[in-house]
């Protein structure tokens, strides 16, 4: 995982947004619930829009990157 951010307010589920990469080296965007009893749901999967390359590690640029 590349980074991670709790969104909206503290009401449960917890919302999150997640960047991380596939198998292929592509960073994704996903958005996941964390319910109280432990169970997590992801909600939204899509390969990671520019809004959010301020969120990644700065050492390493990853947007546009594909082993494609």
């Amino acid at each position: 995982m590349l980074a991670a951010v709790q969104i909206g307010d503290s009401d449960l589920p917890h919302r999150s947004l997640l960047l991380g990469t596939d198998r292929s080296g592509r960073v994704l965007e996903l958005i996941v619930l964390a319910f109280a009893e432990g169970r997590e749901i992801v909600i939204h999967a899509m390969p990671m829009r520019p809004r959010f390359e301020r969120l990644l590690p700065m050492e390493e640029s990853w947007v546009g990157r594909s082993s494609d």
